[in-house]
């Protein structure tokens, strides 16, 4: 054996750099001290110290004991390099498992928060609405909303009238479309203008206003009116209108119900006999019952099982659709829409839209009433 002039090992078979690195890293993965190690070779802990940090080296007969204290193959250190740790599967299998068992009470809170935020996110029933305004002097928009939502997509234009018009329509023909991606989306096509026009969503969500139509009457909304005269001359007045946002609902709390109008309400059995019995008259042009007097409007759709009220005087609609139990109520003034709200008088349940809504059982009272006394 060779030695220098310190009494160091110079062994080409064992001289290297990484003696002191394999022997702190080994020592710390057994757990010991540098004096406990000390004290298994039988050596001191300053002795360790120098050897880790490469200012002597341990002969090859230490390195043996070395080597069998700390569990590792002595060619370990005469190869000179520190191999890289194997990942153990089944080892961290067991550390994933016992960290989960101690952390599981953290882990259920943090799951089931992550839910929560989930579903609110999912569910929580955002409401905005926009006014329609109109600045066409040919075709005259009262009022109009468009009510968005989660659950159901509602737009109401009231008050269409069409001014400026020195002929009598023999033909007429009414259309409310938007534009997306240069094709028409046609939302209301009608044969007859009437005062007021509804596009409801009947049977649910993104049944008639899908994402890309809803994007799209944002920018353009259409409403067209085609006329023809007594000379078969055609007319065609646009009213292009605009939506500005006027409220959005972020309330996570609603409106208690006082009371029920009427647990024991029973859908009448309407039909063509009872209606014309009851002053109506058919409209063969929009297919629908109506009956006028000066105070109240009424147009029977039975069809769809529907019964729109609309008091001029008073900027007031009101629509029950009595096949699905609620009342649709809708009051205007100065062109703009102050109360909106739907009351489904079966189940209670009230959706305000715009406006405080306080009046909903004294207003779906009425409506109904009005429903009841056609008998």
């Amino acid at each position: 054996m060779k030695v220098d002039k310190k009494g160091n090992n110079t062994d080409k078979a064992i001289i290297n750099n990484n003696i002191g690195q394999i022997i702190s890293k080994y020592r710390n993965e057994k757990g010991l001290t540098q004096a406990q190690l000390a004290e298994i070779i039988h050596v001191s802990n300053k002795t360790i110290s120098k050897w880790e940090r490469g200012t002597s080296r341990p002969d090859l007969e230490v390195l043996r004991d070395i080597a069998k204290a700390l569990d590792i193959n002595v060619q370990i250190f005469l190869d000179g390099t520190i191999p890289k740790k194997k990942f153990n599967f089944r080892k961290q299998f067991i550390r994933c498992i016992k960290f989960i068992w101690n952390n599981i009470i953290k882990i259920l809170i943090l799951i089931f928060f992550i839910y929560l935020v989930l579903y609110f996110k999912a569910n929580f029933n955002t409401i905005i609405v926009y006014d329609i305004k109109s600045d066409n002097k040919t075709i005259l928009v009262k009022s109009g909303i468009f009510m968005q939502s989660k659950v159901q997509n509602v737009l109401f234009l009231h008050g269409i009238q069409l001014y400026n018009v020195d002929y009598e329509p023999v033909e007429t023909k009414v259309i409310l479309y938007t534009i997306f991606n240069g094709d028409k989306v046609i939302l209301y096509e009608s044969d007859e203008l009437t005062e007021s026009i509804m596009v409801e969503e009947l049977y649910g969500y993104d049944e008639i206003f899908t994402e890309r139509t809803i994007k799209a009457l944002k920018k353009n909304l259409y409403l067209v009116i085609e006329n023809v005269d007594e000379d078969n001359k055609k007319h065609k007045y646009e009213n292009k209108l605009s939506l500005e946002k006027s409220f959005a609902n972020i309330n996570l709390l609603y409106l208690k119900h006082k009371k029920s109008i009427n647990d024991e309400w029973n859908i009448n059995n309407f039909n063509e006999i009872k209606l014309l019995n009851n002053g109506f008259v058919y409209n063969k042009k929009s297919n629908y019952f109506e009956k006028e007097t000066k105070e109240i409007f009424l147009q029977f759709d039975l069809k769809n099982k529907i019964l729109t009220i609309s008091l001029e005087n008073q900027n007031k609609v009101y629509k029950i659709n009595y096949q699905y139990n609620f009342v649709t109520y809708i009051y205007s003034n100065e062109n703009k829409i102050n109360n909106y709200y739907k009351y489904y008088f079966k189940s209670q349940r009230l959706d305000c839209y715009k406006g405080k809504c306080d009046d909903f059982l004294e207003q779906s009272e009425y409506a109904l009433s009005v429903l009841k006394s056609i008998k």
